[in-house]
Formats: C-alpha cells, sequence, structure tokens
C-alpha cells in the first residue's frame, strides 16, 4: 500500500543530481520523522510546515 500512496501523491518522484552517486534517499522526499533537539522533540513535518516555498521569474527560490 505504501508504493501506491507515494505514486497517487506524487512522492515517488526522485530528482536527479548529475550523474553522482549518492545515497538511495538523497533527491527524495524526507519521511516524517521525529527529532531530538536541545529544546526537546520535534517532528520534521513541523519543522517544515511554516515555509513555502516559491519559484520566482528570476530561477531563484524565496520563502513566504
Amino acid at each position: 500500500m505504501g508504493r501506491l500512496a507515494d505514486l497517487v501523491a506524487g512522492a515517488d518522484i526522485r530528482y536527479e543530481l548529475g550523474g553522482q552517486e549518492a545515497h538511495p534517499w538523497v533527491g527524495r522526499y524526507a519521511p516524517d520523522m521525529v527529532l531530538q533537539t536541545p529544546t526537546g522533540t520535534v517532528r520534521l513535518a513541523e519543522l517544515t510546515r511554516p515555509w513555502t516555498p516559491e519559484a520566482t521569474a528570476r530561477g531563484q527560490v524565496a520563502t513566504c
């Protein structure tokens, strides 16, 4: 079921790095996980939620 969910959500897409050999997870979506920080535990999704990437006409990436 996980593979089907990835296909439907578009999470099966992998961004290549130009022939460089890297870890199999490089270029893929990061799974939600619990991280230990100096201030306590936090989920990865909670850290990324406030950031909304925006592609600009200049080819740069900005955050809102």
